[in-house]
């Protein structure tokens, strides 16, 4: 996976200043830095992408569009020494890099309720929420306030007028 330190670099007018050490910097000298950044061996942590953030970097209207990267600001880094192996890895093997540190998370635990036959006195367990219902879970059956996990635990207590305690032969 990826393992480079994230850092963007402004757009052209990004810092509208009259100050010389406020302006950004030229996509000459972003290019030239970028060459120099990979011929020192940091190819493998950079990341090289373009977006538009607003309708004036659109091509429609006047700015470098969605292909400048590949049109203009790749030709300038190339004059400046970028291989063809670090203009691969910058634009897109160290994308697919960052991409793949994601996992699924694992599935949320089934929120179940235990409960027991009141003839049989065996153990199950139920989907609280019946979304998360199994095809294993127990079917029960229910009469007052008894459940059963079957008619013949159901049919055995109703024979016995239902006291309690009750156990189930």
């Amino acid at each position: 996976c990826f393992t480079g330190a994230g850092m963007g670099w402004s757009v052209p007018g990004a810092c509208a200043s009259d100050h010389p050490w406020l302006s950004p910097p030229s996509d000459e000298g972003l290019a030239a830095a970028l060459a120099r950044l990979c011929a020192e061996g940091y190819a493998d942590r950079l990341l090289l992408s373009l977006g538009v953030s607003s309708r004036l970097q659109l091509a429609s209207c006047g700015g470098g569009g969605f292909g400048f990267l590949q049109r203009a600001f790749l030709p300038r880094a190339r004059r400046n020494g970028l291989s063809a192996s670090d203009e691969e890895r910058i634009t897109t093997s160290n994308a697919a890099a960052l991409l793949c540190y994601w996992t699924p998370p694992p599935p949320p635990e089934r929120t179940v309720r235990h409960w027991s036959c009141d003839a049989c006195h065996r153990g199950y367990v139920e989907a609280v929420n019946e979304a998360e219902a199994l095809p294993e879970d127990r079917v029960y059956f229910e009469k007052f306030s008894y459940r059963y996990c079957s008619t013949a635990c159901l049919g055995a207590h109703r024979r016995a007028e239902f006291v309690q305690p009750f156990s189930a032969p």
